[in-house]
């Protein structure tokens, strides 16, 4: 009897396994400003290259915006757009940090 109710255990947590959610990916359209050219694009696309749980090969740039699509089960809306401003940009409303923003080429500024 103890191996028959081991086996109903073992069934009931690996269903319990396999219902969490392993992902949720979503797809945020972030207010972007400075970005003027493909250079700009270029900075951007490296940060979030570097991100995890940002599809970097999905990031769509449109005026004065970023199309991001990211796993929201490994980072937030504010991660991404802290990662933005890091890079030197104003994103949403995260101020672009000075110091990157002196490092960025010189059409980006």
């Amino acid at each position: 009897m103890n191996f028959m109710r081991s086996i109903w255990v073992l069934v009931v947590v690996a269903g319990i396994a396999c219902a969490c959610r392993q992902a949720d990916v979503r797809t945020y359209t972030l207010p972007v400003t400075g970005v003027k050219n493909a250079a700009c694009e270029e900075v951007i696309r490296e940060a979030l290259k570097r991100t995890e749980g940002v599809q970097a090969d999905k990031l769509i740039f449109s005026p004065g915006a970023v199309i991001v699509t990211y796993d929201s089960m490994r980072l937030a809306r504010k991660n991404i757009e802290a990662v933005i401003a890091e890079a030197g940009f104003t994103a949403g409303d995260t101020p672009a940090n000075p110091a990157a923003v002196t490092n960025l080429p010189p059409a980006c500024r």
